[in-house]
């Protein structure tokens, strides 16, 4: 490792230089990723001037695997300008990862570690994780927390100030855990806790962090909570006296009888929830009389998810028969089994965009009248067809009623009938009228070149649509060109899934993709024999360098600077870069913010369009005129000999 860098004129062991500026780290790191890879893994710019540990799908080389976890043993103890960590699978079944594990208290930047695998030494792991100091955003999954660590393990979360917290199916015994993270909750916004059965301590520490004037949770997923109905009862009592939880998610808690009433009642009055979902719990008859009893007087739900239940269907009837009296509900999700009782309520009720369910063929043109009679309402359309002996004239008249629905923002259709043309020239038509849709999700039978041909083509040329999955999604070299075409003409776009292709299709992808502001695409590569991994990596290095120009357009949003000005100004104006600068920093004021960057670029047009150092206007022409054209013309529209 310490050649490849003396190469470079680097020292691998050098300083982090984060509290100077932007650290050294950011001119390697292709350098990096090429070592990292083979396990799994890459670094990458997460927010301005920090970096992120994230896993990749790609192919691990055994014989490299001790030179990679040396490397990410080095970057943790050096670089406190590594900020977040996820682990692949490849590093925690390695024999080398103790390495890793042991640099862990030594980095003081580390705020967000994630850890979704067993692993051949868990012991080290949760030795070294209790000694960190900075953490913010904690997520363990499928590890054994031994017993005898435990106390450790409570130590430490009675010391860190977590924003969020997330353990899932680990093995972990005892109330002491979620006691500890309830009575430590001066800073915690998401609590997800789903292990083993919980007593009667966690429920009391659970109910009094709810009752708390300083709670801030406002997303809670808990798991066997209660032992009795009682339990129920009391937490919904408490749980009315919160007003910050906004989602909640309550798994296998055995919501009956009176805890089910006590949801009910809750419901009718809860003005915070906005999301509620519902999964492995035994729902009878009654408990959907009280959920219907509630919908028809919330006024803030709007999505409801009672998928994974054993219940009978005619049980549902009193809860979608409520959503005639609430107009906020948008989105039910029952089990995926078709049911002809339930079909027939949902199509009497034209309810086929806000229930989610399988559709047999007989409910098509249902569900087009209903389209058709909602279509300005409509924002969601998630459809699961679930055989393939449909009508071809049919399945046409509901993929032209998508084309009418103006305020689309996600689509998603699974079946397994074949994608006739006259389909997708309708999907195509929408992708190209669209001002609204965020989502598209096609899972569906491969389609023929030619029709993926038509499908990216539309996308080349649509505005909105920020996350495009088809699965599975197969370029050819027949294909391939309307692939890059549409890459380099669509300026939205920032997912892309499951790709799949053969190493001539990668080798030429990797070659000619430009720069964009795609910032993801999860592959789907399971030939044996071939080697994708080189091609893969210059993609992913690509795909990586889009990320940073949104994360320095960030920077230059917080602190606009000349030099920055020229290089994000393209990707400024973008949805895409407001999508992610929303979701990275929930707290700021983007809108704020942008008003004040318009402003810094007016004001200093003509200087940093290099042509000369004072704004010189007509006197007539007064500064909201003068901001108003600054508006319309960019930097790069100026030329001048």
């Amino acid at each position: 490792i310490q050649w490849d860098f003396e190469n470079r004129n680097y020292d691998v062991h050098d300083k982090c230089t984060y509290k100077d500026g932007r650290c050294w780290l950011f001119e390697v790191l292709p350098q990096l990723n090429n070592i990292l890879y083979d396990i799994e893994m890459e670094l990458s710019e997460s927010r301005p001037d920090e970096l992120s540990f994230r896993c990749v799908r790609t192919v691990s080389d055994d014989v490299l695997v001790p030179k990679a976890c040396a490397l990410v043993h080095i970057l943790l103890r050096q670089h406190q300008c590594i900020t977040s960590a996820s682990f692949s699978t490849t590093l925690m079944n390695s024999d080398h990862s103790k390495v890793v594990w042991e640099t862990l208290p030594m980095n003081t930047g580390l705020e967000e570690l994630t850890i979704q695998h067993d692993c051949n030494d868990n012991v080290e792991v949760i030795e070294n994780l209790c000694s960190m100091r900075s953490l913010k955003k904690l997520c363990l999954n499928d590890l054994t927390i031994p017993e005898e660590l435990v106390n450790r393990f409570v130590d430490m979360l009675s010391r860190l100030e977590l924003r969020s917290i997330e353990l899932i199916n680990n093995e972990l015994v005892g109330d002491e855990v979620l006691s500890t993270i309830c009575k430590n909750a001066k800073y915690l916004q998401v609590l997800t806790y789903e292990n083993g059965d919980l007593g009667r301590n966690a429920m009391t520490a659970v109910n009094e962090l709810l009752q708390s004037d300083t709670c801030k949770v406002s997303n809670l997923s808990l798991c066997r909570l209660f032992q009795d109905e009682d339990d129920g009862v009391k937490f919904f009592q408490s749980l009315n006296e919160n007003n910050t939880v906004k989602v909640l998610q309550l798994v296998a808690c055995n919501l009956k009888g009176i805890a089910a009433k006590a949801l009910g009642q809750f419901l009718k009055t809860n003005d915070m929830i906005v999301e509620l979902a519902l999964p492995l719990n035994q729902l009878d008859e009654s408990t959907f009389f009280y959920l219907g009893e509630a919908v028809r007087r919330n006024k803030t739900i709007k999505k409801l998810d009672l998928k994974f239940n054993e219940y009978v269907a005619e049980s549902c009837i009193p809860l979608l028969d409520s959503l005639s009296e609430n107009n906020t509900l948008k989105e039910v999700r029952l089990n995926c089994q078709w049911n002809e009782v339930l079909a027939n309520v949902v199509k009497d009720l034209n309810l086929h965009d806000r229930v989610y369910q399988a559709y047999a063929a007989q409910d098509v043109i249902p569900m087009c009248r209903s389209i058709s009679a909602r279509h300005a309402e409509i924002k969601s359309i998630d459809v699961m067809f679930t055989t393939d002996n449909y009508d071809d004239a049919d399945l046409h008249k509901f993929f032209q009623a998508l084309t009418t629905v103006s305020s689309l923002e996600y689509l998603r259709i699974h079946s397994s009938f074949e994608m006739r043309d006259s389909f997708i020239y309708e999907l195509c038509t929408l992708l190209l009228c669209t001002s609204t849709l965020k989502t598209f999700i096609l899972d569906t039978r491969e389609l023929k070149d030619s029709s993926s041909t038509l499908l990216l083509n539309a996308l080349a040329g649509n505005k909105t649509v920020l996350y495009f999955e088809m699965d599975t999604f197969y370029l050819s070299m027949g294909n391939v060109d309307a692939f890059l075409a549409m890459l380099s003409g669509n300026k939205t776009l920032r997912h892309i899934g499951l790709l799949s292709s053969n190493q001539a299709v990668l080798r030429k992808i990797a070659d000619e993709i430009d720069s964009t502001l795609l910032t993801s695409i999860e592959f789907d590569l399971f030939a044996e024999d071939d080697d994708f991994e080189d091609e893969v990596f210059q993609i992913q290095e690509k795909l990586r360098a889009n990320v940073a120009t949104l994360s320095r357009t960030a920077e230059f949003l917080f602190d606009p600077k000349h030099k920055l000005t020229l290089e994000v100004e393209e990707t400024l104006w973008t949805s895409t870069f407001e999508e992610y600068f929303r979701k990275s920093f929930e707290s700021k004021d983007f809108a704020m913010l942008m008003r004040r960057a318009k402003n810094y670029i007016c004001r200093n047009f003509f200087n940093l369009a290099g042509i000369c150092n004072d704004i010189v206007v007509e006197g007539n022409m007064n500064y909201d005129c003068w901001f108003e054209i600054c508006s319309y013309v960019r930097l790069n529209d100026v030329n001048f000999t």
